[in-house]
């Protein structure tokens, strides 16, 4: 019989010497968190710069219920440190009030999702710089977490995230701003349970030559994106001047039940392949202004890809393709109903364009009620032009 042997002694020791280590641990974490410090704004400090430098990694900042402007209550830095700052009894009750000398806050030393900011109203921010065009919030090769905030007229983008920022702004609303909410520049934020409504244009003015004058165009929109896959969930986007989500360069978001409603255009895609799933997005209108036609009420791809699924499309208007217009597109757009749409021009609920040899189209399926080709006009060879008429399907 094979008989086996137990070095007890060892065993024993191992088991100790792991009760010690456990215990080393568990009183260093009960000294940093009964080291971590809560101090108030303005009981401890008369301004939030001033409370924030005095803090370490853990601390908790509660602002008070009030109105804090003026010097140390804009351009805040957080200077990398993972802290919370909390109002005392939510954004109705406490505001920052940049009085359009600068940004709220500037994350650019790396900040993660351990760095948070919650319960605020932020107004009145402005751009100062053309470097970042940020009005509200910077986030620059950072990443805090920002929730429960109102932001309202702001000029600008009003949270810029940059340089592989990932953010998570969760339950946030963006409203009456001269700007679009939020722009993702090569990041990819988490966005979930925002409201964006009614923003409108803002002209920057950057330059005088002689009798001409140069502005720089910020758009009521709601969400940017630029090289960038956002994810952008469970949000209200309504009444914006202009787009309410506009996609382009390489972006691949994530759009999941979603509401994006009476805006001039609902999803602008462009040389990107987002994927829109649950999302109902009615009332959008964009009509033919000084000499332009528009393409996609509703939705729009122009030399892009993506994906359609189980979203609801309707009564969105457009010169060509009132829900949507695929336009040098190869989208998949699947369980979707799509009716009620109008278009000025051609292709009231769908309008294809493509090039005839080897060149994209959409691909459709298991959409209601059934899409049927109604006419076909070839413009000229090798452009093949598809018109569903479909205002009525």
């Amino acid at each position: 019989m094979k008989k086996y042997f137990f070095n007890t002694g060892s065993y024993s020791l191992l088991f100790f010497t792991s009760i010690i280590l456990l215990f080393v641990l568990i009183i260093d974490s009960t000294y940093n968190i009964s080291n971590c410090t809560t101090i108030s704004v303005p009981d401890d400090f008369q301004n939030i710069q001033d409370a924030i430098d005095s803090t370490s990694n853990g601390d908790i900042i509660i602002i008070r219920n009030g109105i804090y402007k003026g010097i140390g209550n804009f351009n805040i830095d957080f200077k990398g440190k993972a802290i919370t700052m909390t109002s005392e009894s939510g954004p109705n009750f406490c505001t920052i009030n940049c009085e359009k000398q600068g940004k709220a806050f500037i994350f650019q030393n790396g900040e993660d999702s351990s760095t948070v900011i919650s319960g605020l109203t932020i107004k009145n921010c402005s751009i100062t710089s053309s470097d970042d065009d940020a009005g509200g919030i910077l986030c620059y090769s950072s990443s805090p977490k920002i929730e429960n905030c109102l932001f309202k007229e702001i000029v600008g983008y009003v949270i810029y995230c940059s340089s592989t920022s990932n953010p998570t702004i969760k339950s946030c609303s963006f409203i009456n701003n001269r700007g679009t909410g939020i722009r993702c520049s090569s990041s990819s934020p988490t966005i979930e349970d925002c409201i964006f409504k009614k923003n409108f244009d803002h002209k920057e003015k950057i330059g005088q030559e002689g009798n001409s004058t140069y502005y720089k165009v910020y758009k009521g929109s709601g969400v940017f994106c630029s090289n960038s896959s956002p994810y952008i969930g469970n949000c209200i986007i309504e009444d914006n001047e202009r787009i309410a989500i506009e996609i382009v360069q390489d972006s691949s978001p994530h759009i999941i039940d979603c509401k994006i409603k009476n805006n001039s255009q609902g999803i602008y895609i462009n040389a990107s392949t987002p994927t829109i799933v649950k999302c109902t997005i009615s009332h959008n209108i964009s009509y033919f202004i000084s000499g332009t036609y528009y393409y996609g009420g509703g939705v729009s791809f122009r030399d892009a890809g993506g994906y359609i699924d189980k979203c609801t499309i309707y009564e969105n208007g457009a010169d060509y393709g009132g829900g949507i217009a695929v336009y040098e597109s190869k989208p998949e757009i699947s369980n979707s109903l799509i009716f009620n749409n109008y278009a000025s021009e051609a292709g009231g609920g769908l309008f294809i364009k493509y090039h005839f040899t080897g060149g994209p189209s959409a691909n459709i399926s298991f959409c209601a009620p059934l899409l049927t080709m109604q006419s076909m006009y070839v413009l000229h060879l090798p452009t093949l032009l598809i018109a569903l008429f479909g205002g009525q399907f």
